[in-house]
């Protein structure tokens, strides 16, 4: 049997591909804000009552609303428990 290869090391150096592609991506999610729903039962539940989810070393920039569950989605979620 061979011994799996280990992926190679990256520098990140100045100019280098893997450094630009990652700023690129970076650059990517700091420009949106996405929602993230609550997850019941398989299905994404939008409830409209958010909480802004920031950057911790800027609490100025959001990265991200995050929406909170309710009594209904609790019971919705504790019934999907029980059931499963």
């Amino acid at each position: 049997m061979s011994h799996p290869a280990n992926e190679p090391i990256l520098g990140y150096e100045p100019g280098s591909q893997e450094r630009e592609s990652l700023q690129s991506e970076i650059d990517r999610q700091m420009a949106e804000i996405i929602e993230i729903p609550c997850i019941i039962n398989g299905e994404e539940i939008y409830t409209g009552v958010t909480l802004p989810q920031v950057i911790p070393h800027n609490h100025g920039h959001v990265l991200a609303n995050v929406h909170l569950a309710g009594r209904d989605e609790m019971e919705a979620a504790c019934a999907a428990a029980v059931a499963a």
